[in-house]
């Protein structure tokens, strides 16, 4: 209620969780913001879980209140053999448009993974991969906009959103977050 209540007018709201959580929660922001699209965020790991499905993506809602100020298309560079390095596509005669502009991002990102290493690694608990972060700002975001976020962890939407020149409250509930982000914030603008 409350992202809905201070994003202004075109502005725009990305919630980030497991599909069992973005429904309900994407379901109660519907009454006073407008669904743009759901990305499914592919994030394999393999775990078994029992009785269920293997959850193998994150839900990241997109919402605006509005019709969206800013809203750009962002391309991606199409896939390529690890091996002889041609694309792993044929695209239809569309080839050299393709190697040349790249690929209309989908809603399914499958390009992406879980930040585990240790050495990329900010905090213990999940982190999100800096890409998920500079394609949000890429999306709705721009130079000398704000960027409000109310549960920043390791900080990267922040440091996604200086990089690009835009302006940001963040809090966390974790006084070790709110550590972690300003020290990350601090060395990315070294």
């Amino acid at each position: 209620d409350e992202a809905a209540r201070i994003v202004k007018p075109g502005g725009a709201v990305f919630l980030y969780h497991l599909p069992y959580w973005a429904i309900r929660l994407g379901y109660a922001m519907m009454d006073s913001l407008t669904l743009r699209h759901w990305i499914a965020v592919s994030m394999k790991n393999g775990f078994v879980r029992g009785r269920r499905l293997y959850p193998a993506h994150y839900a990241l809602l997109y919402f605006t209140k509005g019709s969206p100020a800013q809203f750009v298309r962002p391309r991606v560079k199409p896939k390529k053999c690890r091996h002889c390095g041609q694309l792993v596509k044929d695209y239809g005669g569309y080839r050299s448009i393709i190697e040349e502009k790249g690929i209309n991002l989908s809603d399914v990102w499958e390009d992406l993974s879980p930040v585990r290493h240790r050495t990329t690694k900010h905090r213990l608990a999940n982190q999100l991969p800096s890409l998920l972060t500079d394609r949000v700002i890429q999306i709705a975001g721009h130079k000398d906009a704000l960027l409000v976020d109310p549960f920043v962890g390791s900080g990267t939407s922040i440091v996604s959103a200086s990089t690009q020149g835009m302006r940001f409250l963040a809090n966390d509930l974790s006084r070790r977050n709110l550590a972690v982000w300003r020290k990350r914030l601090l060395n990315s603008c070294e």
